[in-house]
């Protein structure tokens, strides 16, 4: 920054600080300066809030308002850090102008931001108390950076997979999954703590997750074709610890009420004349498979301590198939293993003597369904999550999510 607009900024900043500390004694707030710009935290307490509808268990509220580097020339940001409603906003929006119903000006004070917020809280939760709909709150500032560890357990690091007119390129990459949204960022290589934000995608408008057996770490996203956009937005990563991402995408799909399919696609038959040593390990390798899939499906219909221990045994023999031939993919069925295990329903399964199948059933289909079905196809040996449904829209790389 030069060295007036530096002065003009810290002249604005102390201003603003000045009229912060005639907040009511209800609200409260710190300021912190980081090297992308100054974080001003406030404190509501919930009795400012005029709505039933707020969690009773809540009773502080808060907000973070950032002052970017070309503040006061640039609008000030303002996220919310506290779940009020599902699905959340705390995912980074800026929700400024919901919240002074206007355009900001730079006469506007943080101040008188901050005294809106209380009524906007009350109007946001009634809105979605109406129609649980949240798709046009907010925004995301594309090409902006964030602190990439604010973005909690749900960020990845990836490799992003392009091709070019040389062939393919690989980028380093990070993709965050919030409970209705997803981010793409680019690693900041001068900050190593800082990534900038490149494209953001509701959960929603996701149509397909594509994983290829043979490369477990390679997945690929698919996101749904909107009336504005020329193509889909196709996504290919490499991701250490898919299990965990995908896992949570499935998670947060089933929470937004989106029906989730899972297929498998076998491989195609052996000819006669294919039969040797060779294809006959093939033939074993497929067949193990198969008793995996048939397996993940019965425990994916009925979870109960027999189908759970079918799997359990169905993954041993893959580690053990797999580790006997030096094969990384037992690290897939491993990893498969560990957070089965995970699972609260599991555990309760196993706990379970048999004639208690019909319980554990019905506990693990309470508030949600999901559809899965398992279909085949020839010559492909790639498996995909599929879902249906959802209205949300997608958002194209380089685009905001427009307002309606």
């Amino acid at each position: 920054m030069e060295a007036n607009s530096v002065k003009i900024q810290n002249k604005r900043i102390a201003k603003e600080v000045r009229l912060l500390k005639k907040l009511p004694p209800e609200m409260l707030f710190g300021k912190i300066e980081k090297t992308y710009g100054v974080v001003v935290r406030i404190e509501i307490q919930s009795s400012l809030i005029k709505s039933e509808l707020l969690n009773p268990d809540i009773e502080k509220l808060y907000f973070e308002i950032l002052l970017t580097q070309r503040f006061p020339l640039q609008a000030p940001q303002v996220y919310c850090k506290t779940k009020i409603g599902y699905p959340t906003i705390d995912d980074k929006r800026d929700v400024l102008e919901e919240i002074i119903h206007k355009e900001w000006s730079n006469t506007m004070t943080i101040y008188e931001t901050i005294q809106l917020i209380p009524q906007f809280v009350a109007d946001l939760l009634l809105k979605m108390h109406q129609d649980d709909e949240i798709k046009s709150i907010g925004k995301w500032h594309l090409g902006q950076s964030y602190p990439i560890k604010e973005w909690g357990v749900g960020c990845f690091k990836v490799r992003e997979e392009t091709e070019t007119l040389d062939g393919f390129q690989y980028h380093d990459r990070y993709i965050a999954v919030y409970e209705n949204s997803f981010f793409l960022f680019e690693p900041d290589r001068k900050q190593k703590t800082m990534a900038t934000l490149l494209t953001v995608a509701t959960l929603c408008s996701l149509e397909k997750i594509v994983r290829n057996l043979d490369m477990p770490d390679y997945v690929t996203f698919i996101w749904r074709k909107m009336e504005n956009q020329k193509d889909q937005w196709v996504l290919k990563v490499e991701i250490p610890n898919y299990v965990e991402c995908i896992n949570l995408i499935v998670k947060y799909l089933k929470l937004l009420e989106v029906s989730v399919q899972k297929k498998y696609m076998k491989k195609r038959k052996i000819l006669a004349s294919e039969v040797n040593d060779k294809a006959i390990k093939k033939t074993n390798e497929s067949m193990l498979l198969q008793h995996v899939e048939e397996a993940e499906k019965a425990v994916d219909e009925l979870i109960n301590n027999k189908t759970v221990k079918n799997l359990m045994d169905s993954y041993q023999k893959a580690i053990e198939y797999y580790s006997a031939l030096d094969n990384k993919c037992y690290e897939d069925f491993l990893n498969r293993m560990t957070n089965l295990f995970k699972r609260e329903e599991i555990q309760k399964a196993l706990s379970q003597p048999d004639e208690e199948e019909e319980k554990v059933e019905e506990a693990s289909s309470q508030n949600f369904s999901p559809s899965l079905n398992d279909t085949q196809d020839s010559n492909s040996s790639d498996q995909a999550l599929e879902q249906e449904g959802g209205q949300e829209r997608q958002e194209a790389p380089g685009a905001e999510i427009p307002k309606e």
